[in-house]
């Protein structure tokens, strides 16, 4: 059997492999009344709450939502949708879903909403009896049931549209008391009256899709598709009270919608049109941005849909200004948010910043964000403000805005903030703006992998953070073994910040396996990295081994110690750290850390040991390829060698920081290679020839049933178990059909 092995100097490539940067990771204070993830399969779009601190969630779900007893719909639809061009396969199709959860954050209940098409909702609300509306859209089906309507409905059908919207609304019990379709319209927003009447902000994207009712401002589109359409559905489902377009010569997008008690709808979006419709008097009655680009708009229709009282642009010259949100205060005023590439976007004085689009925690070549208070009238701007990164909005009735999103390092989070500084290479964040536009508090919140924000809602003075996680150290939420599907939804309901408190503190420890970047618990001889600003030197360092085959321990200052032993160190460099966890670490079921630099302790942390948590390197070598093959892969039969680390303690036992020479290690734990599900033949499993202890080499011959789907298929799902730990990984296994 040949034992196939890098060179030496694989050893310094694997040491330097450098996943994006990860700062420390988050921790929390006291402002934090509940922070959860949840496992179900879903993802979530949007969210609201009511005057109970309840919580509202929708956006579309797979097969395994745990639905409660009493769901309106407990069965997942099952549906099939098409794939997209001849190598994309047939997929199951989403349903839509409604979750509530308490002021705790316990389910309360949770339903599907969707039948053999992919559907999804876009929008929830809650009305002053507790009737909870969700809305979204739908598309055609190719098995399953159809989408659930309830008799009397206003359209019970899609008719040749072949897709559309739909509106439900549910009772305070989570029992479905209405549903109806909306023929040819994508439901981008929905608002509700103290009647309980729905208004929808939608796009159509087919020429007249159902008939409007007579006396809207505009019954058909003026050029282009898509076009905004508005409507108002009644309290029962039954019937559109009113219906009209809100559209220029060009296509046009709205995004939002909200309502005013006077029953008064407030829209905004993003018009290509130059003749988009606005009013005398408006703050901005012509784009500002090029041709055919978007700017975006800002419109206050009557109670009846018959006419504007306010139409206006908002947008600079740096072409696609875009409005995502709208919110009001009891007052009427307006308050938006969106992205914007314009460095001349209109700002006011005394505003949190004047000057955009780039912001120092954001990526730079990313648009900038903006929010913006307009006057009852649309004739002014109350304020106006840059913010980078925004994408959610809520507004208090006396007009605090409450705005998040995603921001790097750098974002100026305040006194008393329930989390004091970025965890990850961003996390999300919430701030709140006062009556000028100034910052009044901001907090980041989030772990050491992507964390991003969905929606932000009030529950009283407190705001509820909706949105999706990576992170095995997000704040408040147990560091339990995740299975891998890795991104899961979250719920946190925080006071932003309390200036009587110190900020949340975030200098706990992050680690990683160097090979996934997947946090987890710890292994014997597992090589890993450490994120963190100010563990090491500016000038990076390699790994430094003398003549005897021995790893430094120390490097720049730099000492990383596990219950006091010294771990190997492979990289050293400010903000990251690769070494090797010493074997001895598996003496116990946990170890503490520290690293040190300049003799300081600048991280420290306790962190759980497991026997495996193993992961893949790239490339995949293809020993049996022919010399000289420029892309080389593997046919059924064939040998591939596959490098990674975390198969936990070998026998002969691994030796910390020496290198593998002479007689190599085998894991104690068993191992298995799985191809596409399929396992393969494992010829040799242990140390890496001339690499560190602890590094391992697989040679697997790939199994028959293993087809590819193209000639040669380089996507392969890999899993390597070993003991009880499983890895999934989606490795670059290139798979040759043959001749």
């Amino acid at each position: 059997m040949r034992n196939l092995s890098f060179a030496v100097s694989g050893l310094a490539l694997i040491a330097s492999y450098s996943p994006a940067f990860l700062q420390a990771a988050a921790s929390q204070n006291d402002t934090i009344a509940y922070s959860k993830t949840l496992s179900s399969p879903i993802q979530i779009m949007a969210a609201a709450t009511d005057a109970q601190g309840n919580v509202y969630l929708t956006g579309s779900a797979q097969a395994g939502l745990e639905t409660t007893a009493d769901a309106a719909q407990s069965a997942y639809a099952d549906g099939l949708c098409l794939g997209v061009g001849p190598f994309t396969p047939s997929s199951p199709c989403p349903d839509a879903f409604l979750m509530k959860l308490d002021a705790q954050g316990t389910v309360v209940y949770a339903s599907y909403l969707g039948g053999g098409g992919a559907d999804t909702g876009t929008a929830v609300a809650v009305d002053a009896s507790g009737g909870v509306f969700v809305a979204g859209n739908t598309a055609p089906r190719l098995s399953g049931p159809a989408f659930p309507v309830t008799a009397g409905a206003a359209f019970p059908s899609l008719g040749e549209s072949g897709a559309g919207g739909f509106v439900a609304k549910f009772g305070a019990d989570g029992k479905l008391l209405y549903s109806t379709l909306l023929p040819g319209a994508s439901v981008a927003g929905m608002a509700i009256d103290d009647g309980g009447n729905a208004y929808l902000a939608t796009n159509v994207y087919v020429p007249a899709p159902f008939s409007l009712p007579s006396g809207g401002f505009q019954t058909a589109p003026k050029g282009a598709l898509p076009a905004p359409l508005v409507a108002k559905l009644n309290s029962t489902g039954s019937a559109l009270i009113y219906a009209t377009y809100l559209s220029g010569s060009q296509s046009d997008l709205v995004s939002s919608i909200a309502v005013d008690a006077s029953g008064r709808a407030y829209l905004a979006g993003a018009a290509q049109s130059s003749d988009f419709p606005t009013t005398n008097g408006a703050f901005q009655t012509m784009p500002k941005g090029p041709a055919n680009f978007r700017n975006g708009f800002v419109s206050k229709l009557d109670a009846d849909g018959a006419s504007l009282v306010y139409s206006t642009y908002l947008s600079g010259s740096g072409g696609n200004d875009s409005i995502l949100g709208i919110q009001l205060d009891r007052r009427g005023n307006a308050f938006v948010t969106g992205s914007t590439n314009s460095s001349d976007f209109p700002t006011t004085q005394g505003a949190f910043s004047q000057t955009g689009p780039a912001a120092p925690w954001r990526d730079s070549g990313e648009p900038g964000g903006f929010v913006t208070k307009i006057n009852p009238e649309g004739s002014a701007l109350a304020y106006s403000t840059y913010l980078g990164g925004v994408s959610s909005l809520a507004v208090s009735p006396e007009g605090i805005a409450y705005a998040g999103g995603v921001a790097g390092s750098g974002f100026p989070v305040t006194a008393g903030a329930a989390q004091g500084c970025v965890s990850g290479a961003s996390d999300a964040f919430a701030a709140t703006l006062d009556s000028q536009g100034a910052l009044g508090s901001a907090t980041y919140l989030g772990g050491a992998n992507d964390d991003s924000l969905t929606a932000i809602a009030l529950a009283g003075d407190r705001a509820v953070l909706v949105g999706s996680t990576a992170s095995y150290d997000f704040p408040r939420v147990p560091a339990v073994r995740r299975s891998f599907a890795f991104v899961q939804p979250f719920v946190s309901n925080l006071r932003i910040g309390d200036p009587s408190a110190p900020a949340g503190p975030c200098v706990s420890l992050v680690i990683q396996n160097a090979a996934t970047y997947y946090e987890g618990p710890l292994a014997p001889g597992e090589l890993i990295s450490i994120y963190g600003p100010g563990i090491g030197p500016q000038q990076a360092v390699g790994v430094q081994v003398d003549e005897d085959g021995n790893i430094s321990r120390a490097a720049a200052g730099v000492h990383v110690l596990f219950n006091g032993i010294a771990a190997p160190l492979l990289y050293v460099q400010d903000k990251q750290i690769n070494a090797i966890v010493p074997f001895e670490a598996g003496a116990s079921d946990t170890t503490t850390v520290e690293v040190r630099y300049q003799g300081q302790v600048v991280k420290s942390g306790t962190w759980e040991v497991e026997p495996t948590f193993p992961g893949v390197f790239q490339p995949i070598l293809y020993p049996d390829a022919p010399a000289g093959t420029q892309y080389p892969s593997a046919q059924a039969g064939s040998v591939i060698s596959i490098f990674g680390t975390g198969l936990g303690q070998t026998n002969p036992p691994g030796v910390t920081g020496t290198l593998a020479r002479g007689r190599l290690g085998h894991p104690v734990a068993p191992v298995k290679v799985r191809l596409n599900g399929v396992e393969g033949e494992v010829l040799y499993a242990g140390d890496a020839p001339t690499l560190a202890h602890g590094i391992f080499q697989i040679n697997v011959r790939i199994p028959q049933g293993v087809p590819p789907v193209t000639p040669v298929t380089c996507t392969v799902p890999l899993t390597v178990e070993a003991g009880t730990a499983v890895i999934r990984q989606t490795a670059q296994v290139c798979i040759n059909a043959g001749p």
